[in-house]
């Protein structure tokens, strides 16, 4: 086990990454453009080469509309009608799949079988809805690198999900799945998730611990299938509710939405690819005293086939006093078994990573370094259940002593002037991995406050206008340019001048200093469209704390995508 399950050791590390969100607009019009191709926004992390200077970037000029007008983005017409390619929209039909036309009313429903209560054998067919998101959230789905094999899966529950106490949704919730071998042109039947016990084969057990009509399992659509061993297996963080020593779900204090423990189910393909055969890992689980709803959506990062696999949980406080934090385990087996217990999430200068209950992100860049992504709140604050979601940071995990590495963390996206404090910057986020290793992702900016129905709507791309859809990207870090040299103009205060870029199309400005955590944080992105291209040579820095020392680094983006970076210096603001 590595040290920081026992000790917090202090270990600092140069950690670099580039999150950055591109106006749509941009491409638009331009079919034939690379990025265009694969329906930005993409969310890269190839991570080929480092800038020395220990630095994480964002750009945040993404899509955003408010409901009181269009904030001078582009409005939602121009945008496809989905941001994502073919191979990762195959969205199941308004009739169920086993069913032939006509369809029926949504929801979709499959009658399944289903047992009756203390009778032996007895069956009772029973509708189930049918859950996935309208443009099928690639949480739910995994294409393999060549495009050709396609695994998809969907809720089946009988009730809405994430209701607040409702026996029909989470205790009755099962994950099945089909599989396309055509690039999803066609599937198999849907079929439900099993794992036989020895050589019985049972719909109503399906996995241990699981009895259907007590107790359910579900794949949460906003956590991302994890392909394993050179594409062979795949890894799926499961959500189970535990049953007590009485056989039924384990009554908790706390009057909460849901109460979950986390698995994580390994698919094996067969030979053929005709289907897989599925094993289930150990437990991760916290005390009730640590988080309020146990465990949920959870996030899965392997880094040796077979080995070394880390997962980091979404914890909750709802209606309790415990801190929000955010939960990590760590495997030496592929995520069979947990080395020791689950540890916060921390920094690695000893603070705690305090959070409100959010879908956190891992990914895995080719050089095996770890980019963790999630809701965050200020040293002070503290989360109410699922809320504040006013910021959402990024950094590198440090893969040796566990703990996120502060000099590394970028601040995503945060409240603007124009939100609430009941806005919710991670909501329903929505990732799509690519056969060629990068990811993508999008998530509806949703103000609560603004709701005037069912603020659920405006998780679909199509749904409530009031809430728009931020886009972004992550690239790698550019190698630092030597001819790229920035510097303090003394004649001008806070003014930060560099050489011309040849047609460079903007530049990125970001800044650190003692505010905010000492996150990195855009200043500006300085657009050099109306002068010569690459013309602009300076920029004045603003909103920023006075009279406190600042650092700063500059890039170059260029039309076809490519960034340079500038060296990083130190000024104080005036």
């Amino acid at each position: 086990m590595t040290a920081v399950a026992v000790t917090r050791k202090l270990r600092h590390v140069c950690g670099c990454f580039l999150l950055l969100a591109i106006h749509a607009s941009v491409f638009a019009g331009d079919s034939s453009h690379a990025l265009t191709t694969t329906y930005l926004p993409q969310l890269i992390a190839a991570q080929g080469s480092f800038n020395t200077d220990p630095l994480a970037v964002v750009d945040t000029l993404s899509y955003r509309k408010h409901v009181t007008g269009n904030d001078g983005i582009v409005p939602l017409s121009v945008l496809p009608s989905t941001p994502t390619g073919q191979s990762y929209f195959t969205p199941l039909p308004s009739a169920c799949p086993s069913l032939p036309p006509p369809a029926p009313p949504p929801p979709c429903q499959l009658t399944i079988p289903f047992p009756v209560p203390n009778s032996v054998n007895a069956q009772n067919p029973q509708p189930m809805n049918i859950e996935a998101p309208a443009d099928n959230n690639a949480g739910f789905a995994i294409v393999n690198s060549t495009g050709s094999r396609y695994l998809q899966f969907v809720l089946l529950t009988k009730g809405t999900a994430d209701s607040m106490n409702n026996p029909h949704a989470e205790l009755t919730a099962q994950t099945w799945y089909r599989i396309s071998n055509d690039g999803g042109h066609t599937f198999s039947d849907l079929k439900q998730i099993i794992i036989p016990n020895g050589t019985v084969v049972d719909p109503f057990n399906p996995l241990p611990g699981v009895k259907v009509g007590v107790n359910g399992y579900e794949f949460p659509g906003d956590s991302l299938v994890v392909a394993s061993n050179g594409e062979q297996d795949v890894l799926i963080p499961l959500e189970i509710v535990p049953l007590g020593a009485d056989g039924h779900p384990v009554t908790q204090e706390f009057n909460v939405t849901s109460y979950m423990e986390v698995h994580i189910l390994r698919g094996h393909w067969r030979s053929d690819n005709s289907d897989l055969d599925w094993e289930l890992g150990q437990a991760a689980e916290v005390s009730l005293a640590q988080s309020s709803r146990g465990l949920d959506e959870t996030a899965i990062a392997e880094l040796a086939p077979n080995g070394h696999c880390l997962i980091v949980s979404r914890g909750s406080n709802q209606n309790a006093s415990n801190p929000g934090r955010y939960w990590l385990f760590e495997s030496q087996d592929g995520c069979r078994h947990w080395v020791g217990p689950g540890v916060p999430l921390a920094w690695d200068d000893g603070s705690d990573f305090n959070a409100p209950a959010a879908a956190p992100l891992l990914y895995k860049n080719s050089n095996n370094r770890i980019i963790f992504m999630g809701a965050n709140l200020d040293g002070n604050q503290i989360a109410q259940g699922n809320i504040p979601r006013t910021r959402v940071v990024a950094a590198e995990l440090d893969i040796k002593q566990l703990e996120l590495l502060k000099r590394s963390a970028v601040i995503v996206d945060e409240k603007d002037n124009f939100d609430t404090d009941r806005v919710d910057l991670i909501y329903g986020n929505r990732y799509y991995s690519q056969a060629t290793g990068s990811i993508f992702y999008y998530t509806t900016r949703v103000d609560s406050s603004y709701c005037t129905g069912d603020c659920l709507t405006a998780n679909l791309l199509s749904g409530n206008p009031n809430f728009p859809l931020n886009w972004h990207l992550l690239n790698p870090i550019p190698t630092k340019r030597p001819d790229f040299k920035i510097s303090v103009d003394p004649a001008v205060p806070n003014h930060i001048v560099w050489p011309a870029r040849p047609n460079a199309a903007r530049f990125l400005i970001y800044a650190r200093n003692a505010s905010k955590q000492n996150f990195w944080q855009l200043n500006n992105s300085d657009s050099t469209s109306a002068e010569p291209s690459g013309s602009a040579t300076g920029y004045v820095l603003h909103d920023l704390p006075t009279n406190t020392a600042t650092e700063v680094t500059v890039y170059a983006v260029y039309p076809d995508g490519s960034i340079s970076s500038s060296n990083q210096i130190k000024t104080t603001v005036h």
